[in-house]
């Protein structure tokens, strides 16, 4: 009998073949023999017989990398009965024509042309509502989530902010530079809204933003900068619809409902975002930066991407947003630890971030709880265990509960962007799931340390 075997430098065409045989759906059973002793240097066995050998952590990577997806893995014995082989048995199956969603992904990053940074941008804003926002999104039965296009828009006002105050010009397209007469159809509506916010709350880039961030939870912003900032999410709305919606991947990824006004995702993508945006994020920041200093390589070759890095991570003040957490908490009468039950006053309360903020950067009232200065050392960046939360549940409602109470503007809003909608017979309920949700994510699959409060 003819052995046929596949050199290395041939099994990635092999599997290429193989893949195109298999019709959507089908499954191709693999049997790949465990290393043998009988093989002399050329790897032939007694009987002259070539046996390359083939590692099955290798050949299944070649078969992930050409979409392939793994199903399972088992080792039999040989049939004929040689007690030194056994035999590695994988199961593949071909789910799509498409490429996985993680590849797909990344194609759009690295190969999509891009003559602005609305698509990274779109990516990022993907990222952070996986991140920070995934209970707002809309599941459909047609196999795609719907994410407001008003969110997204917000999520571009947050990033764009810190580019546009910047007192040197950091261009987004090819056609961005000062005295640009097509520069992105947002910058003008965002620099005027950034100088309204400037005369009502002063230049520090800091503070400016923050205070402008609370007044619009608080619902009390002065007209003029609320027609603004209305002006300026429309046409950042347009223009991301218009723009990388429409054009990613030849406009094979997203589309948009303008009936719901919403962007649709498939269900495979955003998965890809749940488990990987973190990771994701971070690649498209340093992209994002590098394409800013390529813009501006002919009108300011100052502008590179150490420029522009900081201004793309730079957040709002997480003091001032625990300055107002605080205030709020000095109006309670019996205050307690939510991690210990410890009675607080003032002097030893910490305000602490149940999500720590170095791994969401989220300052929400409801991610911003009252806890015992020595208890908050003890946790610092650890993620509540599941069930520690579960036990916590109770107090840690009461709070949310007291905070609605004291601020409800800012706290309605906050939970509003977060869950997509502020049930009032249920919002506890949807909040509080959501935070667990968030804090397994971090430990099983981030891998970050659980805690609990062991006094």
């Amino acid at each position: 009998m003819l052995t046929r075997t596949v050199p290395v430098g041939e099994q990635l065409e092999a599997f290429v073949n193989l893949r195109t045989l298999l019709k959507v759906g089908g499954r191709l059973l693999l049997a790949l023999p465990s290393p043998r002793a009988d093989l002399d240097p050329q790897h032939r066995d007694p009987g002259g017989r070539l046996f390359l050998p083939l590692e099955a952590d290798r050949v299944r990577l070649i078969a992930e990398q050409l979409g392939l997806v793994f199903l399972g893995q088992f080792t039999n014995d040989d049939a004929l009965g040689r007690s030194d082989m056994q035999w590695h048995v994988m199961l593949f199956e071909k789910s799509s024509e498409r490429n996985r969603p993680l590849d797909r992904i990344e194609a759009v990053l690295k190969h999509d042309k891009k003559v602005a940074s609305y698509k990274l941008a779109l990516l990022r804003a993907f990222c952070d509502m996986s991140d920070r926002d995934a209970s707002a999104v809309s599941w459909l039965s047609s196999g795609f989530i719907g994410m407001p296009v008003r969110a997204l828009a917000e999520c571009w006002l947050r990033y764009y902010w810190p580019l546009i105050a910047s007192p040197v010009h950091i261009p987004q397209s090819n056609n961005d530079h000062p005295g640009s007469t097509r520069p992105p159809a947002f910058r003008t509506a965002l620099g005027h809204l950034i100088q309204l916010c400037q005369t009502n709350y002063g230049t520090d880039p800091t503070v400016t933003y923050s205070l402008f961030i609370l007044g619009w939870k608080k619902d009390n912003l002065p007209v003029p900068i609320v027609k603004q900032l209305d002006k300026t999410l429309a046409i950042m709305a347009r223009t991301l619809i218009d723009g990388p919606v429409r054009h990613a991947a030849q406009g094979d990824m997203f589309c948009y409902d303008k009936t719901r006004k919403l962007v649709l995702l498939e269900v495979d993508l955003w998965r890809e975002f749940c488990l990987s945006g973190y990771w994701i994020r971070d690649s498209l920041l340093l992209r994002w930066s590098e394409l800013c200093e390529n813009f501006a390589k002919r009108s300011d070759p100052t502008i590179h991407r150490g420029v522009v890095l900081p201004l793309l991570v730079q957040d709002e003040d997480p003091k001032r947003e625990q300055g107002l957490a605080r205030r709020l908490y000095a109006e309670a009468t019996d205050l307690t630890c939510v991690w210990s039950d410890t009675p607080l006053n003032m002097s030893r309360m910490d305000v602490d971030h149940v999500l720590p903020f170095s791994l969401w950067h989220n300052n929400d009232l409801w991610n911003l709880l009252p806890s015992d200065e020595k208890v908050n050392n003890a946790k610092r960046d650890k993620i509540p265990a599941p069930e520690f939360l579960r036990r916590r549940h109770e107090i840690i409602i009461d709070t949310w509960r007291f905070a609605n109470q004291i601020e409800p503007k800012v706290f309605q809003y906050e939970v509003q962007r977060t869950l997509g909608e502020f049930h009032v017979s249920r919002w506890e309920l949807d909040l509080f799931q959501h935070l667990s949700e968030r804090a397994a994510q971090a430990i099983y699959q981030r891998g970050e340390e659980p805690w609990q409060w062991q006094g």
